[in-house]
């Protein structure tokens, strides 16, 4: 499905509108991961995975004649801001998808080190920042993002684990938690750390007026 429309939707943050074709795409899908868990109870069953192969299985026609380029292209991760539209004909009706441009809600996100975080505050003698490579990729995600749904790339499971590790499982969010702490992202201090009342949190605003810490 990836190497036919060259994305696909990842169901960690998107939005449904109830028509008949959404209703129908969702008891779907819900009965494919019934249908996966009685044949195979030991292992995950992912919605995003069903969702994807629904919709797939429909035949969505893209606006545009060519495939989408992956999150392995520069210009689609960090400067195209244009979504993609796709059109489903379901058993239920017409069903319209919109994926939304990687840079307004990235998934794949350049992962820093200690001293490349520190760059991103350092300005020289004029104070002027002068930032290069992976920090200047993440300044223009901030500055573009208005969600980040960044994939946390530390402790990801190893090949035979997958049948057991899912989104919401203890190891995949610790992992998102040590991302999103590295990133500079997280503010919530760790329970030793919290004050006896209760602690709110500061974001970053972006130009668009929205924080980065949800």
């Amino acid at each position: 499905m990836v190497k036919a429309w060259g994305a696909g939707l990842c169901t960690g943050f998107y939005y449904l509108r109830s028509t008949p074709a959404v209703v129908g795409l969702a008891r779907t899908v819900q009965h494919e991961i019934t249908l996966k868990r009685i044949r195979q109870p030991g292992w995950q069953a992912s919605d995003q995975y069903y969702v994807n192969t629904v919709l797939h299985g429909y035949g969505v026609r893209w606006a545009s004649s060519q495939k989408m380029e992956g999150a392995q292209s520069m210009a689609t991760r960090y400067h195209d801001g244009n979504a993609s539209v796709g059109v489903a004909h379901t058993p239920q009706g017409r069903l319209q998808l919109v994926l939304l441009a990687h840079n307004v809600v990235p998934r794949a996100c350049p992962v820093l080190s200690n001293a490349e975080m520190r760059s991103l505050h350092h300005r020289d003698a004029r104070g002027v920042r002068r930032l290069r490579g992976k920090p200047r990729f993440w300044q223009s995600l901030l500055d573009s993002a208005y969600v980040l749904h960044c994939f946390p790339p530390e402790k990801r499971p190893a090949a035979g684990d997958k049948r057991a590790i899912f989104m919401g499982h203890p190891q995949h969010t610790a992992a998102e938690l040590t991302f999103a702490r590295n990133q500079g992202l997280w503010r919530l201090k760790l329970p030793e750390e919290r004050p006896a009342q209760p602690l709110g949190f500061r974001g970053h605003r972006n130009a668009h007026g929205v924080s980065h810490c949800v």
